[in-house]
């Protein structure tokens, strides 16, 4: 039985020590190595030819990445920051439309959305065609952002349930719907929408599943850690007891394949965001996830072999 070793219950979130690999790999100096840079700047490109408004998909109740605000487009965060980024940049309308992780795919496919911002990993399993990679069911521009695994952890149903603090069994954490965490965490018993495994964690035993964690992403567990203000979320945990590396998560902004040349224009945009003057990436950062470090989180370029 796959388990999860607690080594330090005083952090505020669980972490996966990552060596990385793929588009932006990190070194064994720990140094991140550069990947194709996009040559398209978003102030070079010609009118844009977007049909308006843009459907684009959001989390829309994530703290710190998409969340409801008083703002005129209705949200805030991160992913937020993006998509206005590029509704500047290309002149678009866009219509925001809030969706669980395991919506994402479905949505771009069957053509609710026209594009997917919302912190959908590049790599990983397709939700919608089993048996085949994300990035062969979808085209993708970016990255915009650089994350890795990690469990939003109850230490006080932790003990409650297994008379310890040590190890996490796998049976015992909910993993989101349409993530990547569904490939790795094989022994995981429940699977829900983000919103409920996040849910899950905060009921007692007679209420809800028996749930004690929930996997997703580093930031994310961070962003609504920080939002609830709740001290019983903690810990740091090695996957499998050991230090086992699992790949860094990639974000990119998903889309219908067969328009390269429209992911490359996305691409473009991107790069300005990460590189232009002004800095509008780290800004968006401390503006929505200011709690955390941007360490290793940005990007060095996007890579245009993702729009296929």
């Amino acid at each position: 039985m796959a388990a999860v070793v607690v080594v330090a219950a005083t952090i505020a979130i669980v972490r996966f020590v990552s060596t990385g690999h793929g588009e932006a790999d990190t070194a064994a100096s720990g140094q991140s190595t550069a990947v194709v840079r996009q040559p398209t700047s978003a102030a070079a490109l010609p009118p844009s030819s977007w049909a308006s408004p843009v459907r684009i998909g959001i989390n829309g109740s994530l703290p710190g990445w998409s969340y409801p605000s008083s703002t005129p487009d209705g949200y805030d965060g991160f992913d937020v920051a993006l998509i206005r980024f590029i509704k500047d940049s290309l002149h678009i309308e866009v219509h925001l439309v809030p969706m669980q992780p395991g919506e994402r795919e479905k949505s771009l496919l069957d053509g609710t959305v026209d594009l997917v911002v919302a912190n959908f990993s590049m790599d990983g399993k397709s939700v919608a065609r089993e048996g085949s990679a994300r990035k062969d069911v979808l085209a993708f521009a970016g990255p915009y952002f650089r994350d890795r695994s990690g469990i939003m952890l109850s230490t006080k149903k932790l003990y409650e349930f297994t008379h310890q603090n040590a190890t996490i069994p796998s049976e015992l954490v909910c993993v989101v719907k349409g993530t990547t965490a569904e490939g790795y965490m094989t022994g995981a018993k429940v699977r829900r929408s983000q919103a409920e495994c996040f849910e899950e964690i905060g009921k007692s035993d007679e209420v809800g599943e028996r749930v004690v964690g929930a996997v997703t992403d580093e930031t994310i567990v961070d962003a609504y850690k920080h939002a609830k203000a709740n001290d019983r979320l903690a810990g740091t945990v090695m996957w499998d007891g050991q230090d086992h590396p699992i790949s860094p998560e990639m974000y990119g902004i998903g889309m219908r394949k067969g328009d390269p040349a429209r992911c490359r224009e996305l691409g473009g945009v991107i790069t300005e965001f990460l590189v232009s003057q002004g800095d509008p990436w780290h800004k968006a950062f401390y503006d929505s996830l200011g709690a955390q470090s941007p360490k290793d989180r940005k990007p060095t370029a996007v890579d245009p072999t993702y729009c296929g």
